[in-house]
């Protein structure tokens, strides 16, 4: 197994370094046979294996191939759940099917990831502000996409609120949700004083880390 190990990490620097290359092409190929050979090395289902296959979905995507994308991610979730991996990553993985659907605008294909995501978090990963921040507002923003205004705005100020009692999280992440809560409250006419108020609140996040923005 020496020299299939060798062959492994020969292989994953070239997958790297064609990816951040952008030769996506390349990149996908490499993974490609790395996948079939860590199933060879670690003689079926396997941690590392399901961390390879994730790889793959993320040069899909730089790809623009959504769809296989999506079921790269899906495969590696069922392996990883079947054998019990961390918490975190699983959370990741389902943030990040979320984000897949949202971006192809199958808003509630990527509300029940997002749900499920922020059920795990609040389970086991209560204590992190930041990763529960982040879990509820893309909650709220698929509420919006979807038209559910109230749900929306409720998810999205929960989020604020722990995005902003969080020292970790960045103040970009907290001016986007403050323009994401800003247009709601436009779109809904009758709360023109709460969208002023979101608008402002992130300009003045802008102004203080040196970015200008013209709208809303």
């Amino acid at each position: 197994y020496g020299e299939l190990a060798q062959d492994i990490k020969k292989r994953t620097k070239q997958g790297v370094d064609a990816f951040l290359d952008s030769k996506y092409d390349f990149s996908y190929h490499q993974y490609s046979i790395i996948n079939d050979l860590k199933w060879r090395y670690y003689k079926g289902k396997h941690e590392k294996a399901a961390d390879s296959i994730i790889r793959t979905a993320i040069v899909l995507e730089a790809q623009g191939h959504m769809e296989s994308a999506t079921l790269q991610k899906n495969a590696a979730m069922k392996m990883y759940k079947s054998l019990n991996v961390s918490k975190p990553k699983i959370i990741d993985v389902l943030s990040s099917l979320g984000n897949s659907c949202f971006l192809k605008k199958e808003y509630g294909n990527a509300l029940g990831f997002y749900e499920e995501a922020l059920r795990k978090t609040r389970k086991y990963l209560g204590a992190s502000k930041d990763r529960t921040a982040s879990a509820t507002v893309n909650l709220g923003k698929t509420y919006s996409k979807l038209g559910r205004n109230d749900d929306a705005i409720r998810y999205l100020k929960q989020g604020l609120q722990l995005q902003q009692s969080s020292a970790s999280v960045d103040k970009m992440d907290i001016a986007e949700t403050l323009i994401e809560l800003g247009d709601i409250y436009y779109y809904l006419r009758s709360k023109k004083e709460e969208s002023t108020d979101s608008y402002k609140q992130a300009m003045k996040i802008y102004k203080k880390i040196g970015l200008e923005k013209d709208d809303p």
